[in-house]
């Protein structure tokens, strides 16, 4: 029972966001082999002071697949 989880700056159009929850449900099925009726899929939105420590807990504690480009605590790409 996969639950996928995408944490975003506030702003985006409720239309965007339900294409790209659509989007990854798609590839994730194909991928997974896992019928659709078994995903859950929230968006948090997070604002923009608040992404800093999202990045301290989170993101650069994590089993990341996929690494930022960024690096807040120190200004330079990661």
């Amino acid at each position: 029972m996969p639950h996928i989880v995408i944490k975003m700056y506030p702003g985006r159009p409720e239309e965007k966001k339900k294409l790209l929850a659509e989007k990854i449900l798609k590839t994730a099925v194909e991928v997974l082999g896992v019928d659709e009726s078994a995903f859950s899929i929230s968006i948090e939105e997070i604002p923009q002071e608040k992404w800093i420590d999202l990045f301290k807990n989170e993101i650069i504690n994590s089993n990341l697949y996929v690494k930022p480009g960024y690096n807040p605590l120190e200004n330079d790409p990661v």
